[in-house]
């Protein structure tokens, strides 16, 4: 039996982080909304998933992977709590001061519907201090092999052994999502529409 291990992915890794992202989300309502359908915006889409791995990064995470043997077979983006709400703000200037020039590079409309996407949701999560899962993606000749499901596990240990944190909160806009999320305890807690994409946001309490 091949060992699975969950850690972290390290920046030369990134290139591998964007092919599996896009591969797993290229057919994803949200992406297909912003970049079209799959292949016309593949440049755009991967780098937005390339700066997206960066932010992660500058805010103070850690992309982290699923692996079987040395092989890249899923990843997560799962953002910690706020900290010190001095290193965050600066963390968070100097994150979005890095992902202005991926906004710039895309026509004014995606970069506004994912702004709204963006800004929607995370006004939708609670207020008090928690996780947030931001990108959960499984190579798509690996899917059906358990891989999300080690995943989340590792997520909700991450969250569980957080003192400062009270849950995870996601986002969905496949609605079949729904009742999967649902069977880790995560509640459906709001729709919000962007542009017609309706966008599920849920919440697990620890």
């Amino acid at each position: 039996m091949v060992d699975l291990h969950i850690h972290a992915i390290n920046k030369n890794e990134k290139p591998q982080f964007v092919t599996l992202m896009y591969g797993a989300f290229k057919h994803d309502p949200l992406f297909i909304q912003a970049f079209g359908q799959a292949n016309q915006q593949e440049k755009t889409a991967k780098k937005f998933l390339s700066a997206l791995f960066d932010m992660n990064v500058m805010l103070g995470n850690q992309p982290l992977g699923i692996y079987k043997a040395n092989n890249l077979m899923g990843c997560m983006l799962l953002e910690k709590p706020i900290g010190n709400k001095f290193e965050n703000f600066y963390r968070m200037m100097a994150a979005i001061i890095k992902f202005i020039p991926t906004m710039l590079s895309m026509k004014g409309s995606t970069a506004k519907f994912l702004n709204d996407y963006m800004k929607k949701t995370r006004d939708a999560a609670p207020n008090h201090n928690h996780h947030y899962l931001a990108m959960i993606g499984i190579l798509s000749t690996a899917q059906g092999q358990g891989l999300g499901r080690k995943l989340m596990q590792h997520a909700i240990q991450q969250c569980n052994q957080d003192p400062n944190s009270s849950g995870i909160a996601l986002d969905t806009e496949n609605e079949t999502n729904i009742a999967i999320y649902k069977k880790w305890n995560f509640a459906l807690k709001q729709q919000v529409d962007v542009s017609n994409i309706v966008a599920y946001c849920m919440f697990r309490s620890k």
